[in-house]
């Protein structure tokens, strides 16, 4: 077996691994690059992918963030796609409502992909690909677990161990993989040593408090974070409060609750008020927690509520203030805080995932820009440090 990360050993996004045999090649992840501000991302252009024959078994996407998923449209026809398939409904949703005003994928290339489900395998030829749920701050995401010649590699994706399903990643690497040759770990935070882990059911707490603080809370998060929109939901329930969105996030919601509702009252969102302007006699007596996205309307939206008991809470990485100047404009003047938990696991939690799965051959790093700290990390594990492109032969 091979493997070749075509981009992300030496940086944050962009991601794209693949894993190939003589008989079979897969790739896992097409994303897009996070340029700095004022860059351009940059096409990954791959023979037998982007151009020339098609020649790939599969496209595995652990999860629907740009920066997995960002180069789809990209992908030669005919080449099979996957993605968890309510990851798959989202992103969607996501890609109808951006079409207006950036690229985006065709209806075709989504109504292609391929539904995933945890433990449903997946054969390639010679390979079998295992999908497995991760907690992520995105919702049916997945790591990878891939068979071939004897020899077993767990591709992570991203991942972390202190959202709400964080307690089963573990426990599910202990029952489902066990022992692996190679263990490929994105390492994002490995570059922001000493950071506080802040827990999903750390923010679901102090949310509780500042809705009972605050009657009228605005909160500035993604779309497709669930796990944040739900902790916002549950504690808007027990202050009170309304929790109020517009049409196209409850559309997003909606997919949660019909594949999870039943299983867990966290992704049951039935509830959610869909904002009109007939609530607003509702909003302003009860209070309420309203998700909103940086533009105008947000902030005439904001004007109607009393500002001495309203507040904005910022709930994503304190990066996309600096790159986006939109967000910042819309906090500017506001009462306002951050409260955020990472998507990402902590060194630590790196090293608690390598030592379930005790790979034989070593750890290689992706999706960091601190590869070099890894060793360090998670010591005693043997960790193979590659640069893009170069491939390694297991």
């Amino acid at each position: 077996m091979q493997i070749v990360i075509h981009r992300g050993a030496h940086q944050i996004g962009g991601c794209c691994t693949e894993i190939r045999t003589d008989q079979a090649r897969i790739l896992i992840d097409f994303g897009d690059e996070l340029p700095e501000p004022g860059q351009v991302a940059r096409p990954l252009e791959l023979e037998g992918m982007t151009h020339g024959k098609p020649d790939c078994g599969g496209v595995f996407f652990t999860h629907y963030h740009g920066d997995h998923v960002g180069q789809l449209s990209s992908i030669l026809p005919g080449i099979p796609l996957y993605m968890g398939g309510a990851a798959k409904e989202i992103f969607s949703l996501y890609q109808q409502r951006v079409s207006a005003h950036h690229s985006a994928a065709t209806a075709e290339t989504l109504a292609a992909i391929r539904p995933l489900h945890p433990l449903g395998r997946v054969r390639v030829r010679d390979m079998q690909v295992t999908p497995l749920a991760v907690d992520h701050s995105a919702y049916d995401a997945y790591m990878f677990l891939v068979e071939a010649q004897r020899k077993k590699i767990l591709h992570t994706g991203d991942y972390r161990l202190h959202g709400f399903k964080g307690k089963g990643v573990l426990t599910a690497l202990e029952k489902y993989v066990g022992q692996v040759d190679v263990l490929i770990t994105e390492g994002t935070t490995f570059s922001r040593p000493g950071q506080e882990v802040v827990t999903e059911r750390d923010v679901e707490r102090k949310a509780d408090k500042l809705l009972r603080e605050h009657k009228y809370v605005f909160l500035l998060c993604s779309s497709t974070n669930i796990d944040r929109l739900a902790a916002f939901a549950a504690a808007a329930k027990k202050a009170g409060r309304c929790f109020v969105c517009d049409g196209y996030q409850k559309s997003i919601l909606d997919v949660v609750t019909r594949h999870s509702g039943e299983k867990s009252p966290l992704y049951d969102f039935s509830r959610v008020l869909t904002y009109g302007q007939n609530l607003l006699p509702l909003m302003k007596e009860k209070g309420f927690c309203m998700p909103v996205r940086s533009g105008e309307w947000a902030r005439s939206l904001a004007e109607r509520f009393d500002p001495k008991e309203s507040l904005f809470v910022y709930s994503m990485w304190t990066g996309y203030l600096e790159r986006d100047p939109a967000l910042q404009a819309l906090l500017d003047g506001q009462n306002s805080v951050i409260l955020h938990a990472s998507g990402h696991g902590s060194p630590e939690q790196v090293k608690a995932v390598c030592d379930v799965v005790r790979p034989r051959v070593g750890v290689i790093p992706i999706h960091t820009d601190a590869p070099e700290q890894l060793s360090k990390a998670v010591s005693p594990h043997p960790v193979i440090a590659l640069d893009d492109g170069v491939a390694y032969e297991l």
